[in-house]
């Protein structure tokens, strides 16, 4: 039987600090290498319970013990976001800080490490086999393990073990500790006000700033020099590409969330991956799809960038070829949690063998579809020509309460998309259509009819009417109206661009139609 260490987190003040002695790079380096998974027991006192029932997020000091050898006063606290964070009392996910009261605290060289509960991921495999497919694409990306966790005499079984983003880390992976990390917080994108995880703490975020205003800027060619200037963009291509291989879904290049950004003093941005609980969920997800998130959109709208990450894309493909090494690798991964898993919960151990063949066959299943997806390339923007313009008829229903009815329906011989709200209150509900445009100006056709439309108030954008998501509304038709056309223009500077078009009805009551012959894109002009 594979054996476990133990170590001991006492929750207690006054204890004595030991520190590390081997350089912390190789050491933390070493730890993970050997795919130990120690046993962390925390004994925590009345006191400590009730600060971390009542201020979850704030350190609450301990001492961290491993075979007789302890780090005393370490910062402790709860972690976690919507879908992972769970209370003390259940099975909490753990930031533990071992130089949060004491400077110059390691635990196996780290200053920072974190103890997440796996619930979003049965296989207990993601993070691990994340970290490490990054990291054998040359990528810097934390290290990940595995710890069996008790909390006083609760047995809360096996925990995902991850390398903090601390200042060891950054040397190792990144070259320098000189600079500013910004933690990319809960799907905020660059242009929020992220925190500042290590670096000097201002309101300025001079190089964040920056960036964001970088992307955002109008002119394609400005911005191209603009965003080279403040980003290391081949790594970013890597990691847009590698987050796109894996699947992460809810990183930065899909989801604007689960991510860190950081500065060195003297060079450009880079991202780091975060979060990759949730990998290779979906084995036919795409490579080439616009998302929101601004500097993966300033990519995707470029011709030139887009190139580009489509040959990055072929260069760090081979990571995962051949598929079998990697299934060898979960499979030995595997047989060493079984071990763990079997001495807290038979029924669970055998859940877990099942899990990780699932996550075996999704893996097959990613490696032959991304030779198709490579092969396919980027999708191709629509083609608005003639008179008539482009019929738009690829339409979804997106309720936003519960007490409104979208369907399509036929009105005195119009086929129509309808949306009905027969009781009061304040929500919006629509149809929205996606499509990727190119360079140029447009306009968005379609005819309307109401009634009984009770418009919200104050509402800015009152009743019935079109627009391009993240705008604002040119027409309000409220009350009982007859046919009517609305239009609304869209400017596309990029190469390329993904919309979203929207047929709304904001109302405390009443009904809409859309007539759905009348729904197209007309050209304006070429840019």
């Amino acid at each position: 039987m594979w054996r476990t260490r133990l170590v001991c987190i006492c929750l207690a003040a006054g204890a004595v600090v030991a520190t590390a002695a081997a350089p912390a790079d190789s050491e933390t380096v070493a730890f993970f290498e050997s795919g130990a998974i120690p046993v962390l027991r925390l004994e925590v006192p009345p006191a400590g319970r009730q600060r971390l029932r009542d201020e979850p997020r704030e350190y609450t000091r301990c001492t961290l013990v491993e075979d007789g050898r302890s780090v005393a006063r370490v910062g402790v606290k709860l972690k976690g976001a919507a879908g992972s964070y769970r209370d003390f009392d259940d099975r909490p996910s753990l930031t533990l800080k071992i130089d949060k009261y004491e400077k110059g605290g390691r635990w196996h060289g780290m200053q920072k490490f974190h103890l997440n509960n796996a619930v979003q991921d049965e296989t207990y495999l993601c993070e691990w086999l994340g970290a490490r497919l990054f990291r054998a694409a040359g990528y810097p990306a934390p290290l990940a393990g595995h710890v069996r966790l008790w909390i006083d005499d609760r047995d809360l079984g096996l925990y995902v073990l991850r390398e903090g983003f601390d200042e060891p880390f950054l040397r190792r992976a990144c070259g320098t500790t000189a600079g500013t990390l910004y933690d990319g917080g809960f799907l905020e994108d660059v242009d929020g006000a992220l925190e500042i995880d290590i670096g000097e703490d201002s309101d300025d975020r001079v190089e964040l700033v920056a960036l964001a205003a970088a992307c955002h800027e109008p002119d394609p060619a400005v911005r191209r020099i603009a965003v080279e200037a403040r980003l290391d963009l081949d790594r970013f291509l890597a990691f847009m590409a590698l987050e796109r291989i894996c699947g992460h879904w809810d990183g930065y290049s899909l989801n604007r969330n689960n991510y860190r950004l950081w500065f060195p003093a003297t060079g450009r941005g880079i991202f780091l991956p975060h979060g990759m609980d949730q990998l290779f969920g979906e084995p036919e997800a795409g490579l080439f799809d616009h998302a929101p998130p601004l500097v993966a959109a300033a990519v995707m709208q470029d011709d030139g960038w887009r190139e580009r990450y489509r040959r990055k894309l072929a260069e760090v493909m081979p990571v995962v070829r051949p598929i079998d090494r990697w299934l060898a690798a979960v499979d030995a991964r595997r047989d060493q949690l079984q071990d763990v898993l079997a001495e807290v919960d038979a029924d669970a151990a055998a859940a877990h063998r099942d899990r990780v063949e699932e996550l075996k066959e999704r893996l097959v299943q990613r490696a032959d579809a991304l030779a198709r997806l490579v092969a396919a390339g980027p999708t191709e923007p629509v083609a608005v020509t003639g008179a008539a313009g482009y019929p738009l008829d690829d339409w979804y229903p997106a309720p936003e309460a519960e007490d409104v009815r979208l369907e399509e329906v036929e009105l005195e011989g119009v086929r129509c998309y309808g949306i009905a709200r027969d009781a009061f209150g304040d929500h919006a509900s629509s149809w929205r259509c996606q499509l990727l445009l190119p360079r140029g100006r447009y306009r968005f056709v379609a005819r309307v009819r109401t009634a009984g439309v009770i418009p919200v108030p104050d509402d800015q954008a009152a009743g019935a009417g079109i627009r391009i998501a993240g705008t604002g509304r040119a027409d309000e038709v409220v009350g009982t109206t007859a046919w009517r056309e609305l239009s609304q223009e869209i400017d596309i500077p990029e190469d390329r661009r993904a919309v979203e078009l929207v047929l709304e009805l904001r109302a405390r009551s009443g009904r809409a139609w859309f007539d759905r012959e009348s729904l197209r894109l007309e050209r304006i002009a070429p840019r």
